[in-house]
């Protein structure tokens, strides 16, 4: 995994989406291998952004804040919820949703719980509630092995309609003093304008979505 350094941009609240001002930490990290494949075997992967190989799963460190309004160190007042787009190439039950979500642990007693929900898709941004939240706990703090979460939904899952476009929102309530990272994906972009191809950095939260089908 990358080392980067320690970045802060301007304090905006990131409602749904990623705006240039978001809440970011970005800072070094030693490269953690962990297991590939599905996060919860015996279910199938309806979205990855996992890799691009088991000992890169994740930018680990690198990342959005979650952060709950009531926060005394990030951004004091303000909140911060991260989302991700995906569809249903099927019609599919999502069970499992797997993040790396790492306490910030900043020193100033924040809590470390956040919620995970299934929205509807608005025209490009999170609609309606479809399912949760679910209650989560970060799974680690910064700088220790392994802080993927896994976030159960009841069974038999969240109905997921083919070709139908949803969101997993991770927020938190008021009043919450929460300071968490959802971690980038390791995947990467590039382009080319004509002197040759040039990477790209990736701000895409990590995630891996998983159920069954009827």
């Amino acid at each position: 995994m990358t080392q980067r350094l320690l970045i802060c941009f301007a304090v905006v609240s990131l409602l749904y989406g990623f705006p240039a001002g978001a809440q970011e930490i970005s800072r070094a990290r030693p490269l953690v291998a962990q297991a590939a494949g599905p996060c919860v075997p015996g279910l199938v992967v309806f979205y990855n952004s996992f890799g691009p190989t088991a000992a890169d799963l994740y930018s680990s460190g690198n990342g959005y804040y979650i952060l709950g309004n009531a926060n005394a160190t990030v951004a004091p007042g303000t909140s911060e919820a991260v989302s991700i787009n995906f569809h249903a190439t099927q019609n599919e039950h999502l069970t499992v949703v797997c993040i790396p979500v790492e306490y910030a642990n900043l020193g100033d007693a924040a809590t470390n719980t956040f919620n995970v929900t299934i929205y509807t898709d608005a025209k490009g941004v999170p609609g309606k509630p479809l399912a949760g939240p679910i209650a989560a706990v970060t799974n680690g703090n910064i700088g220790i092995c392994c802080p993927i979460v896994t976030v159960n939904f009841p069974a038999p899952g969240v109905a997921l309609k083919k070709d139908a476009k949803y969101w997993v929102v991770a927020d938190t309530v008021a009043g919450s003093t929460t300071e968490a990272v959802w971690d980038f994906s390791y995947l990467t972009e590039a382009y080319n304008v004509g002197a040759g191809w040039a990477a790209l950095p990736n701000e895409l939260p990590a995630a891996q979505i998983l159920g069954t089908v009827p």
